[in-house]
């Protein structure tokens, strides 16, 4: 078996990567993620640039929709150009149409990656939500959508990671045969088994968020449902951009109004921001999966998400987390108080979160089972 690896950025790959390390296979990674990030030899890793992202990197230049297309293209031309051929092509949507058409080209299998929902189901949600919250939409192109699509239909085999994304590619008239769910797994492996059950020793009762794409990460309904709260000894920390939040008034008001939320940048250590939290929030309006609900469960914290988030297949109501509707910030504050003001069942609900985890990593539906069983079934 020999495999392929072609992505933008890293994503999940890097769990495929470490899958296929722990299987010891043969794989290439061609990607614009410096190599570091990757658990592959020197001479299988190869570096394909995307030039607005190394603009945004190098001088903090904005990347508009446009220019995140652009290089999406661009980096698949170079991989494709680049790319020695393996059984499998295992690429990631967006990046890797004219690579997959080479790869099929060549006798070879395509496996296509896509964690969020269908484009079109991606598109029409958060065309609408930018309506709802009076701000701009940047549209993702028609362009973009028919690329995306051809990638849909020259793929043998789609790779989805919930059934949230999977039922948006069913109604948006994808073939199911060509559809396979591998649910995700945290990005890291907890350091400490007794860490995550402890107390916060600290009286202040503490709300964690993390998410790039403000809009999408739906920060609007936690926010608003904070400040209403106006709790005592409570803090709200977000890891999120703070270029990102400068785009939402409403948010900047909330923020200059509220001096127990605090917004962190980059950490060396993921760990210590959910050290830091009693309870991790994901109020997505639209989120495939969502890692970091596997990466909170991992470390011992309940989790408060929405039905638009696929990893809340995970979260069951007062055993390790609550889930509700998006938007509903009523619901969203009666969770929120209920934690903060039963710190008995906020403690059974830290060890739940921690047991449900490793009753994950211990059943036969982890990602890396999943993965190898499509990889065998394409072989």
């Amino acid at each position: 078996m020999s495999i392929n690896i072609i992505v933008g950025a890293r994503f999940n790959a890097s769990l495929a990567a470490n899958t296929l390390v722990e299987n010891d296979i043969d794989f290439s990674v061609y990607s614009s993620s410096i190599r570091k990030n990757w658990p592959v030899k020197p001479e299988n890793y190869n570096f394909i640039p995307m030039p607005s992202l190394l603009a945004a990197r190098g001088f903090g230049l904005p990347r508009t929709s446009y220019l995140k297309e652009l290089d999406a293209n661009i980096f698949d031309f170079l991989a494709s150009k680049t790319m020695k051929h393996k059984k499998i092509l295992h690429g990631w949507a967006s990046f890797c149409l004219r690579s997959a058409t080479l790869q099929k080209q060549r006798g070879g299998y395509v496996i296509l990656d896509r964690a969020c929902p269908h484009i079109k189901t991606q598109r029409k949600i958060l065309k609408k939500e930018s309506q709802n919250l009076g701000i701009e939409f940047n549209e993702i192109s028609d362009a973009m959508v028919s690329r995306m699509e051809a990638e849909y239909k020259i793929a043998d085999i789609i790779i989805v990671p919930s059934k949230y994304t999977y039922n948006s590619f069913i109604e948006e008239g994808v073939n199911e045969d060509k559809l396979r769910i591998a649910k995700l797994d945290a990005n890291f492996k907890p350091h400490s088994s007794s860490l995550s059950l402890q107390s916060n020793t600290q009286e202040i009762f503490t709300i964690g968020a993390i998410g790039g794409n403000v809009l999408r990460k739906g920060f609007i309904y936690l926010l608003r449902a904070w400040e209403k709260l106006n709790l005592d000894n409570a803090k709200l920390i977000l890891k999120t951009s703070k270029k990102e939040l400068k785009k939402f008034p409403e948010i900047i008001n909330i923020l200059s109004r509220n001096r127990n939320i605090e917004i962190i940048g980059y950490l060396d250590n993921i760990e210590d921001f959910y050290a830091k939290c009693d309870v991790f929030c994901l109020p997505s309006i639209d989120d495939g999966f969502g890692m970091v609900v596997m990466e909170a469960l991992a470390c011992g914290k309940p989790v408060l998400t929405t039905k638009n988030v696929g990893a809340s297949e995970f979260i069951n109501n007062f055993e390790n987390g609550f889930v509700y509707d998006h938007g509903n910030i009523e619901l969203l504050m009666y969770y929120i108080s209920t934690l903060n003001e039963d710190r008995e069942l906020l403690q059974d609900m830290k060890r739940n979160s921690k047991l449900s985890y490793e009753k994950y990593k211990s059943s036969k539906s982890t990602y890396s089972k999943c993965l190898m069983n499509i990889y065998g079934e394409l072989l």
